[in-house]
Protein backbone atom coordinates (compact mmCIF):
# COMPACT_ATOMS: atom_id res chain seq x y z
CA UNK A 1 0.00 0.00 0.00
CA UNK A 2 1.38 3.45 -0.93
CA UNK A 3 0.57 5.76 1.94
CA UNK A 4 2.42 9.00 0.24
CA UNK A 5 0.13 11.89 -1.51
CA UNK A 6 0.68 14.73 -4.16
CA UNK A 7 0.29 18.00 -2.95
CA UNK A 8 -2.60 18.51 -4.31
CA UNK A 9 -3.83 15.45 -2.95
CA UNK A 10 -5.30 14.25 -5.98
CA UNK A 11 -3.53 11.32 -6.62
CA UNK A 12 -2.10 13.16 -9.80
CA UNK A 13 1.53 10.68 -9.85
CA UNK A 14 -0.55 7.68 -9.63
CA UNK A 15 -1.01 7.35 -5.90
CA UNK A 16 -4.36 6.05 -4.30
CA UNK A 17 -5.73 8.43 -1.46
CA UNK A 18 -5.54 7.29 2.07
CA UNK A 19 -8.91 6.32 3.47
CA UNK A 20 -10.61 9.46 5.28
CA UNK A 21 -10.34 7.30 8.10
CA UNK A 22 -6.03 7.27 7.97
CA UNK A 23 -5.84 10.77 7.63
CA UNK A 24 -3.35 11.78 10.35
CA UNK A 25 -5.65 14.80 11.57
CA UNK A 26 -8.32 11.90 11.96
CA UNK A 27 -6.53 8.53 13.00
CA UNK A 28 -3.91 10.64 15.38
CA UNK A 29 -1.85 8.73 13.62
CA UNK A 30 1.14 9.58 10.81
CA UNK A 31 2.69 7.05 8.89
CA UNK A 32 6.24 6.98 7.88
CA UNK A 33 8.53 4.85 5.81
CA UNK A 34 12.10 3.87 7.83
CA UNK A 35 14.85 1.09 8.43
CA UNK A 36 17.53 1.52 5.85
CA UNK A 37 15.69 0.02 2.64
CA UNK A 38 12.49 1.78 3.88
CA UNK A 39 10.57 -1.37 4.35
CA UNK A 40 10.10 -1.18 8.06
CA UNK A 41 6.69 0.60 9.11
CA UNK A 42 7.23 3.49 11.55
CA UNK A 43 3.73 4.96 13.10
CA UNK A 44 3.74 8.05 15.05
CA UNK A 45 1.01 8.32 17.30
CA UNK A 46 -0.25 11.25 19.31
CA UNK A 47 0.84 11.09 22.89
CA UNK A 48 -2.77 11.86 23.95
CA UNK A 49 -4.04 9.23 22.11
CA UNK A 50 -1.86 6.51 22.70
CA UNK A 51 -4.06 3.51 21.36
CA UNK A 52 -5.26 5.40 18.14
CA UNK A 53 -3.40 3.37 16.19
CA UNK A 54 -4.63 0.12 17.38
CA UNK A 55 -8.13 1.33 16.79
CA UNK A 56 -8.46 2.52 13.55
CA UNK A 57 -9.32 -1.03 11.45
CA UNK A 58 -7.26 0.62 8.16
CA UNK A 59 -4.57 1.33 10.28
CA UNK A 60 -3.71 -2.79 11.76
CA UNK A 61 -4.55 -4.10 8.32
CA UNK A 62 -1.36 -1.87 7.13
CA UNK A 63 0.25 -3.35 10.23
CA UNK A 64 -0.40 -6.71 9.83
CA UNK A 65 0.17 -6.12 5.75
CA UNK A 66 3.58 -5.52 6.74
CA UNK A 67 4.16 -8.15 9.77
CA UNK A 68 3.03 -10.90 7.95
CA UNK A 69 5.78 -9.54 4.63
CA UNK A 70 8.39 -10.08 7.34
CA UNK A 71 9.15 -6.46 8.10
CA UNK A 72 9.07 -5.16 11.29
CA UNK A 73 6.59 -2.07 12.49
CA UNK A 74 7.79 0.91 14.77
CA UNK A 75 5.42 2.34 17.38
CA UNK A 76 6.49 5.91 19.03
CA UNK A 77 4.25 7.62 20.82
CA UNK A 78 5.98 10.73 22.42
CA UNK A 79 8.79 9.21 24.53
CA UNK A 80 7.99 5.52 23.85
CA UNK A 81 9.10 3.44 21.43
CA UNK A 82 7.50 0.19 20.97
CA UNK A 83 8.85 -2.35 18.37
CA UNK A 84 6.53 -5.16 16.74
CA UNK A 85 8.67 -8.27 14.54
CA UNK A 86 7.46 -10.27 12.57
CA UNK A 87 5.50 -13.67 13.34
CA UNK A 88 8.14 -16.98 13.77
CA UNK A 89 6.71 -19.82 11.52
CA UNK A 90 4.06 -21.51 12.48
CA UNK A 91 2.63 -18.58 14.35
CA UNK A 92 -0.01 -15.93 13.05
CA UNK A 93 0.02 -11.78 13.09
CA UNK A 94 -1.73 -10.44 15.31
CA UNK A 95 -0.30 -7.14 16.41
Amino acid sequence: MHVARSQSGDGARGEKPLPASMRPDRSKVMIEMGGPEGTNLVLHVDPGRPRAWRENVNVMKLVNAFLDTGNSVFVVTGDRRTMLTPPQEGEQTQA
